[in-house]
């Protein structure tokens, strides 16, 4: 390995390690140290570390380090010589909304980071999974999960080489449904049938996964691909012995005190946990089998909701809400008073309109559709 050049003994370069808490708004001010377009700068700051730019002398290197610094991107200035690891977009993130009293900022960081509309930002987070972004860097990832974190907001990242998926689908004919069994005995994939034509099929690697959709994508099935990385659960304890044993481990999956634990064992079901991953999900069932109960649990992109909405509260104030995030059909029905919204929502959607609800004391609850 040979070292620096002469030349490059005294030159510097800006390297961009991470986005830090810059946004989309940077391209303009990294256009001007480097003329270059902006799918090109783009990869720069979402695939840090990169370099900028390279060949500067002290002085003009660390004038630009400082403007760029004050826009919030991590730029350092660094012999041109120095080696360093250059990052690479294998990652590909979605966001978990935990506060929705602050929805509105995280509305607008999610605007800001894309560089794309308020309304086009809120349709991404009504999503589930929420996907913000791909062919981001492990930097990208780390700096984005600093940043949500103030929010409330998880975000989950996957390495888009090694993920694996899950297929639901939903038949309409026996021709379809044939196709379907061809197309996993092909591919080695085995399915359960979750409804009368309704088939889950799990655990898949990500070339599989594609054949097997594109197959499906000619036909009229409905069908829809699920990042295991992403995939998120409610999880509903159905039944449970009212045990010291059980109030405890209750409380320390819960954090609710132990006297209310010991009333809400004899007062199932509920719902135990919302949005949580495989991991934990598995964790929780196990938990409760372990203790003499049993849970089941609910994977979201699957599941959508409608919401019952209770009289009282200020209707007016709260209508420019409903107007954002419900359909036409269910504005008329809250003018009209009447006691449900049918949506479908997300769980987000519905969290997010129960949070504006209660903001102007009108009590709802979900219903799973």
């Amino acid at each position: 390995m040979t070292g620096p050049s002469p030349e490059q003994n005294n030159r510097y370069r800006l390297l961009v390690r991470s986005i830090g808490r810059a946004d989309a708004a940077v391209l303009g001010a990294l256009r001007r140290v480097r003329p270059a377009p902006d799918i090109e700068l783009a990869n720069i700051l979402y695939r840090a570390p990169a370099e900028l730019v390279s060949g500067l002398d002290l002085d003009i290197g660390t004038r630009l380090r400082d403007i760029l610094l004050q826009t919030g991107v991590d730029v350092e200035l660094t012999p041109a010589g120095e080696p360093f690891e250059p990052g690479v977009g294998e990652y590909e993130v979605a966001l978990v909304i935990r506060r929705f009293d602050r929805i509105m900022e995280i509305v607008e960081a999610t605007s800001r980071i894309m560089g794309i509309p308020a309304d086009a930002a809120m349709k991404i987070l009504w999503a589930t999974p929420a996907v913000l972004l791909g062919g981001v860097s492990l930097a990208t990832v780390e700096a984005l999960r600093a940043r949500f974190a103030k929010l409330g907001v998880e975000v989950d990242a996957s390495r888009t080489a090694t993920a694996r998926f899950d297929i639901a689908v939903e038949v309409s004919d026996e021709s379809t449904r044939q196709l379907l069994q061809m197309q996993l005995r092909e591919n080695n994939v085995t399915a359960t049938r979750s409804g009368p034509n309704s088939y889950l099929a799990t655990d898949i690697e990500s070339r599989a996964a594609t054949r097997i959709w594109e197959q499906l994508s000619r036909t009229s099935a409905s069908s829809r691909v699920l990042n295991r990385d992403f995939e998120r659960f409610d999880v509903r304890l159905d039944t449970a012995p009212t045990s010291a044993d059980a109030a405890e481990w209750l409380v320390s999956v819960t954090g609710m005190p132990t006297a209310v634990a010991g009333t809400a064992l004899g007062k199932t079901p509920f719902v135990l946990a919302e949005s949580v991953p495989l991991e934990t999900m598995v964790s929780l069932l196990e938990g409760a089998h372990a203790r003499g109960g049993q849970a089941s649990a609910v994977l979201l992109p699957l599941q959508s909701f409608s919401l019952r909405v209770k009289e009282g509260g200020d209707r007016k104030a709260a209508l420019q809400w409903v107007e954002l995030i419900a359909g036409p059909q269910d504005v008329e029905r809250f003018v009209r008073g009447k006691p449900e919204m049918h949506g479908p929502f997300t769980k987000t959607q519905a969290r997010w309109l129960q949070a504006e609800l209660r903001r102007h004391e009108i009590a709802s609850h979900l219903l799973e559709r």
